[in-house]
Parts: structure tokens; C-alpha cells; sequence
């Protein structure tokens, strides 16, 4: 399931969360805007989306220092939650 992959739950505080920041950056849009809360709902990725992650894989891929940027953010993200 994709909420594995993203390692969520089913839960509305993930809609606050990861949802609705990519809507209002113009990073993913829905496939009915007019009825944000219809029980069909469905998401994708935007051209502003699609241009974002190719710059991310591609600064990731050409970039090895950036993947341990990435690596040490987390981990101080984790630490400072506990």
C-alpha cells in the first residue's frame, strides 16, 4: 500500500501534514478541486512537482554530500523528537 511505502497511517493529522502543504506549494493537485473532501478524491503530482523532483534526483545522483545532508537532518529530527 502507498501508505507503507510512506510510512503513514491512516489518519487525518497526515492529511495536515503531507497533503495539504504539497497542495498549497502547487506540488501535487487534486483530481476533483472543486470537492476537496469527496470520497474519490485523488491526488497527482503537478509540472511544478515534476520539475521539483527531477532537480532533487538529479542533485541527489550528482551529489553524493547531499544524501548525507539529507541522512543527518533526519537523524537530528529523530533526536530532537525523542
Amino acid at each position: 500500500m502507498q501508505e507503507d511505502c510512506l510510512q503513514l497511517k491512516k489518519h487525518s493529522d497526515n492529511y495536515k501534514k503531507v497533503i495539504e502543504p504539497l497542495i498549497k506549494e502547487g506540488l501535487i493537485s487534486r483530481t476533483i478541486p472543486g470537492v476537496p473532501s469527496s470520497p474519490n478524491q485523488k491526488y497527482f503530482i503537478s509540472e511544478k512537482g515534476k520539475i521539483f523532483l527531477y532537480i532533487i534526483e538529479y542533485l541527489s545522483s550528482n551529489s553524493p554530500n547531499l544524501k548525507d545532508v539529507d541522512q543527518a537532518s533526519d537523524q537530528a529530527s529523530d533526536q530532537a523528537s525523542d
